[in-house]
């Protein structure tokens, strides 16, 4: 501080000696706050300075500059013409919770001491960082749990749905809600979906009063989010303007498939509803001869109102209405839930890669791609190949869904969605030390036996060793349908 203040000293006065600051720019330049010349061989004439306006400063540098004086005013014009501070977070505001040790009250508010400014281009909304590992430490209960809080604490908008902020899972809609109106039904499905599943969670934990404040607070946002059908199926949000997004009638964007999906993947939601909002999806996003299923429809135009950076994807590329594979299975994931097992089964083969003809799908036929083109004469391309999100999801979708292999507290549920034309499926497990041989057959009565013994509560996995045969009789329409409290615990 006293350096910075010496540098800013234009003139003063020492016992009777004047002495003056012969930098030009602290002269020449308002709000120019100090500076530093120099030279070198190699480097030349240098010049180091600094200025301060609107509670942003800026430091210039130059090396082996012979209009350095001009340079740097033109420097700082530039900068302080196309930065500006912007408040990121207001003093008081809260900013995080620190669990509590202890005590009956979990968790702890944070609030800011002062405000937060960052500076920011016009018009910019985000910014990408290099993250850095932080030094606090704690259980990953309580990580999960500090990621709802901050999803909850964002609150919520005039529909009472969660605000979208720049963005959701599709991080290419960030300027839906960048003015911190725009709220997100897909948001509130979803938030409703992890509260729920995580509510046990803190039962086991012996936090049974958190686990109701998490189901009530679930139940209001299941309540928005069926306050959003548009009549054949559930919008996708809504802007800063109030404008519904994924509306009847509208421009782009008319129908979503993702808002349709976790509909249909919340406990307790409108089966009615979701069913015909699923098959809304099908209808409109699914093309069967190409095996696209399209995120949305139909996708952003140059025209019309700006959802962010989503637009500067060709039409039906990527998220602005070509196939992201995410989706499609999740939509996959929707039809087996809602016992649509036909349905869900030709989406799944329909996103193998393998069926899909080389010339035209110009990616790997051995690994899911993360996108697949829609866009007229280019149809079925595959974008960037070998995504373990979508092969992860698939998997899930496949072993856990179609086959019906759950896993919970250490024993092997066997739940399937048989279709028609499957008698039946055989598997092998592999336990720590033995082997479980599977065999499901469709029949009339639901029947589990683990070798020829009949069983109710699961394969107790850990107890097994040795070769074992478990037989399994699915009866049509057995698969569950949506999310149970104990698939998490």
């Amino acid at each position: 501080e006293t350096l910075a203040a010496i540098a800013a000293t234009r003139s003063v006065t020492l016992e009777g000696r004047s002495f003056v600051n012969h930098n030009k720019l602290l002269w020449r330049y308002e709000g120019c706050v100090g500076l530093k010349t120099g030279y070198t061989e190699k480097a030349g004439r240098t010049l180091v300075s600094a200025a301060e306006r609107e509670g942003m400063t800026l430091i210039a540098v130059t090396l082996d500059d012979p209009d350095d004086w001009r340079d740097h005013a033109a420097l700082f014009d530039w900068g302080f013409s196309n930065w500006k501070m912007e408040t990121a977070v207001r003093v008081g505001e809260e900013v995080c919770s620190l669990p509590v040790g202890g005590s009956l009250v979990p968790f702890c508010p944070v609030r800011a001491g002062a405000d937060l400014r960052w500076p920011l281009r016009e018009g910019e909304r985000e910014r990408y960082e290099t993250p850095r590992c932080s030094e606090r430490e704690d259980t990953v209960y309580r990580h999960a749990l500090a990621a709802i809080r901050c999803a909850m604490e964002r609150g919520v908008g005039s529909h009472g749905l969660a605000l979208i902020g720049g963005g959701d899972w599709n991080d290419g809609m960030n300027r839906v809600g960048a003015g911190g109106r725009g709220e997100s039904v897909w948001l509130t499905w979803f938030l409703a979906l992890v509260l729920r599943k995580f509510a046990p969670v803190c039962r086991h934990m012996e936090e049974p009063q958190l686990a109701e404040e998490l189901l009530g607070r679930a139940e209001g946002y299941r309540k928005a989010a069926e306050a959003a059908w548009d009549g054949s199926w559930y919008r996708r949000g809504y802007f800063d303007s109030g404008a519904p997004l994924g509306t009847r009638g509208a421009e782009s964007c008319e129908i979503d498939s993702i808002a349709q999906s976790f509909a249909a993947l919340v406990e307790d939601s409108d089966r009615e509803r979701a069913c015909q909002a699923v098959s809304a999806a099908l209808e409109r996003l699914y093309l069967p001869q190409a095996g696209v299923v399209k995120l949305f429809d139909p996708p952003f135009q140059d025209r019309g109102p700006d959802p962010g950076y989503i637009k500067g994807y060709l039409p039906g590329v990527r998220e602005n209405g070509g196939q992201y594979t995410h989706g499609a299975v999740w939509l996959a994931l929707a039809c087996l839930r809602l016992g649509r097992t036909e349905d869900g089964l030709e989406l799944l083969r329909a996103l193998l890669p393998e069926r899909r003809r080389t010339q035209i799908y110009q990616a790997e036929p051995y690994v899911l791609a993360a996108d697949v083109y829609a866009a007229p004469g280019h149809l079925g391309r595959g974008g960037w190949s070998w995504y373990t999100g979508a092969a992860g999801w698939y998997y899930r979708t496949a072993v856990e869904e179609l086959l019906g292999l759950k896993v919970r507290e250490g024993r092997l549920f066997v739940e399937p969605h048989l279709p028609e034309d499957w008698p039946g499926w055989t598997g092998e497990w592999e336990l720590d030390r033995g082997r479980l041989s599977i065999q499901v057959s469709r029949g009339r009565e639901l029947s589990v036996r683990l070798d020829g013994r009949e069983i109710r509560d699961g394969v107790p996995l850990r107890e097994l060793t040795g070769d074992h045969r478990l037989e399994v009789t699915a009866v049509p329409g057995n698969g569950k349908l949506c999310f149970s409290a104990k698939d998490v615990v």
